[in-house]
């Protein structure tokens, strides 16, 4: 047993699994983890020290926008309805004031008539003549607010004119104030400003005054602090901050200076400060490798439910070693990482299905590698899909690849495919021609690297872990194999019933969904086992030779015959052969009587018990087995029947006494799908014989007795 066989039984799913997430987590996590510097805060470095990836200056971001916020200055709304009301106010003030007018010029027009009535002589009354103290107080009564007698009397001095003026000024000053809004702050402003505008007309002080006094008096703020706009409006001042940031390869301390306190916060969210630890980006990074493990697993059972840990662990090696090798190249170009080689190598030892699903993981684990190493989003990105690409596109290719040389064919694919990504990434980002040119050769030049890596780790896979690719299948097929040479050279009779049981395995094979070429590789190994007595088998007696079973008893008979079966899984894991084939060459008679002995035994002992005279080699468990064994008893009846047998009528009770009696239990086979092998059994012996001769019943009987002898 190989050492991979080993690792492989000894270690189940759940460990091989536990392994692999260790192994890729520490690996992700090396390549990670940036320079680290023994620094404090006033520590003078004796190099630069740069950034190995973006990251920003929470301390300056955080600075520039407190500043940003205190900047914003208070916002006001202004109040409609206190607007109105001390608009209203200032103009009841000045309606006031054109009410005492009116009443003294009342007054005054009333004295002047009944002068004018009593035909009085002299002067006409004037307002001083009115103006008594009476009146004054009269008058000020009326007013909006008590004035001396002498402002009063040059108030009413002045002209309507004038008075109407100052007032109006005084009212399009106000009210534009208003209109503007009118803050806290700027009320004795512009309370002011309608007095300079007041001071500029050409009429009396004693207008300017009172037009001045509402003004005065109710002018106020009209603009209340808005606290939820104020907020709006910081907080938008903050958001159009551009943070601090340092770009990958930007210096962030210089040599010879001082390491800030902004600057060690800088180093300490790297990680790059000696002694710190950066919990949050291991721990997503553990996280990734879990998700993408649960993920991958998840879809490779899907296919396959029943997953070796073998296929595990191989799968593992391939991720692990790629992941190797970006350790080198994922801070300098990540698209020198060979992807493709996980799908190409999967695909081929295994299938498509788990090459695609480990290939497309890896990618994905790549591209966070590089994106947390410091590549930029857009390269990350480029380098995730290029390999997704790849692994896709040579999976199906690389699926069971026969030839050596096709997978050099589908390092050229993959590479091809990844080239198309970055031709099309780089045209999405407007990249030169030059720069586009060179990633696409990189992109060919490392997936043809990795099919190279592919083919010469191929005998690794093969041998250490008995890996049955089709080409490692091909070579065991080849009649220089050690075996075969002694198959054809001491039994060549079972060697030639070999070579007609493959041709019949391999049709059937492909035509149900089986390995056509394990079942054809299979089918000649499967009578090894006959090497250590070939004269006991009736393919290889010459016709003037006696048959050695007439010397012997039915038992002794059938014991020589049941250990062909036994021999041969021996003779071929002692040759290095895969266990697949060992176990095929043991199943492939599974537990069926052997009639002609039995019959033999019942002339003297009707009552002898069947189980002595069955096989013990244990019921086919795969397709491969269960289309061998249907194929081995076909070929022998068949043969003994010579060329004039009805197949189709052999092939039916063949193949209905084996289902007949459970020997294909194990195995998932439709009736359809044995219709279908019996159509290609025929086609087979059709093409072997020529002809079609009517096959009696008698005959039939006489062929499976030949055909029990013959084994």
């Amino acid at each position: 047993m190989t050492l991979g066989d080993r690792l492989g039984r000894r270690l189940s799913r759940k460990a091989v699994l536990a392994i692999l997430v260790l192994c890729v987590f520490g690996i992700v996590a090396i390549a990670i983890t940036p320079k680290s510097y023994d620094l404090q805060v006033g520590s003078v470095p004796e190099e630069n020290i740069t950034a190995p990836r973006e990251v920003e200056d929470t301390a300056a971001t955080d600075a520039l926008k407190k500043r940003a916020r205190e900047a914003v200055s208070p916002v006001y709304s202004k109040d409609g309805a206190e607007t109105v009301t001390m608009q209203e106010k200032i103009q009841a003030y000045y309606e006031e004031i054109d009410q005492v007018r009116n009443h003294a010029f009342v007054q005054l027009d009333a004295v002047s008539s009944q002068w004018e009535a009593a035909g009085q002589i002299g002067p006409a009354p004037t307002l001083e003549m009115v103006l008594t103290e009476a009146f004054y107080q009269e008058l000020n009564q009326l007013m909006p607010e008590q004035v001396d007698n002498e402002t009063l009397h040059q108030l009413l001095l002045a002209t309507d004119a004038q008075w109407q003026a100052a007032k109006n000024q005084a009212t399009e000053s106000s009210n534009a104030a208003f209109e503007n809004g009118v803050g806290e702050d700027a009320v004795v402003l512009t309370r002011d400003g309608v007095q300079k505008q007041l001071e500029a007309l050409d009429v009396p002080d004693v207008c300017k005054q009172m037009a001045m006094k509402p003004i005065i008096k109710y002018l106020n703020a009209n603009l209340l602090y808005d606290e939820d706009a104020t907020e709006e409006a910081r907080d938008k001042a903050e958001n159009d901050v551009t943070p601090v940031v340092y770009k990958k390869g930007q210096v962030i301390v210089k040599s010879g200076e001082e390491v800030t306190e902004d600057q060690f916060a800088v180093l300490q969210i790297l990680g790059m400060v000696a002694g710190g630890f950066n919990a949050p980006l291991y721990i997503g990074a553990l996280l990734v490798v879990l998700l993408l493990t649960a993920m991958g697993v998840h879809l490779i059972r899907e296919q396959d439910p029943d997953i070796e840990s073998k296929t595990l662990l191989m799968g593992g090696i391939c991720i692990v070693f790629v992941l190797l090798a970006a350790l080198l190249v994922i801070r300098t170009n990540p698209g020198f990482v060979p992807v493709c080689f996980v799908a190409m190598t999967m695909s081929m030892v295994v299938n498509a299905h788990t090459g695609m699903v480990l290939g497309n993981l890896t990618s994905a684990l790549v591209g966070v590698m590089a994106l947390v190493a410091g590549a930029t989003s857009q390269v990350a990105f480029a380098v995730l899909l290029s390999g997704m690409a790849g692994s896709t596109a040579c999976a199906k290719l690389a699926d069971r690849c026969k030839s050596r040389v096709r997978i050099l064919g589908c390092g050229l694919v993959a590479g091809a495919a990844g080239g198309a990504v970055y031709i099309c990434m780089g045209l999405l980002m407007g990249n030169a021609f030059l720069t586009i040119l060179q990633s696409v050769l990189v992109s060919l030049a490392v997936a043809l690297v990795a099919s190279m890596v592919c083919l010469g780790s191929t005998p690794i896979w093969e041998q250490g872990f008995k890996i049955l690719t089709p080409m490692k299948l091909m070579e065991l097929c080849n009649p220089t194999n050690p075996l075969l040479h002694r198959l054809s050279m001491e039994a060549p009779g079972t060697y030639h019933h070999s070579i007609m049981v493959g041709n019949l395995a391999e049709a059937a094979a492909e035509a149900v969904g089986a390995n056509p070429l394990l079942a054809r590789a299979a089918a000649y190994y499967h009578d090894v086992g006959k090497l250590k007595a070939p004269a006991f088998y009736a393919e290889n007696q010459p016709q003037d030779m006696p048959n050695p079973h007439d010397k012997l008893t039915p038992l002794e008979s059938v014991q020589i015959i049941r250990n062909h079966t036994i021999d041969g899984e021996r003779m071929i894991l002692e040759a290095g052969i895969a266990p697949e084939i060992a176990r095929i060459a043991r199943q492939h008679h599974g537990t069926t009587l052997m009639y002609y002995f039995y019959n033999k035994a019942r002339e003297n002992d009707p009552n002898v018990d069947p189980s002595l005279f069955r096989h013990n080699g244990g019921k086919p468990t795969t397709r491969e087995a269960a289309l061998i064994m249907l194929a081995d008893a076909t070929e022998a009846a068949t043969r003994a029947g010579g060329a004039t047998g009805d197949y189709k009528r052999t092939m039916e009770k063949i193949i209905q006494q084996r289902y007949d009696d459970g020997q294909l239990d194990l195995v998932n086979f439709t009736f359809q799908d044995l219709n279908t092998i019996a159509r290609e059994f025929e086609s087979v012996l059709r093409g072997m014989y020529h002809q079609r001769i009517q096959y009696p019943d008698v005959r039939l009987k006489r062929a499976r007795m030949e055909e029990e002898s013959s084994q």
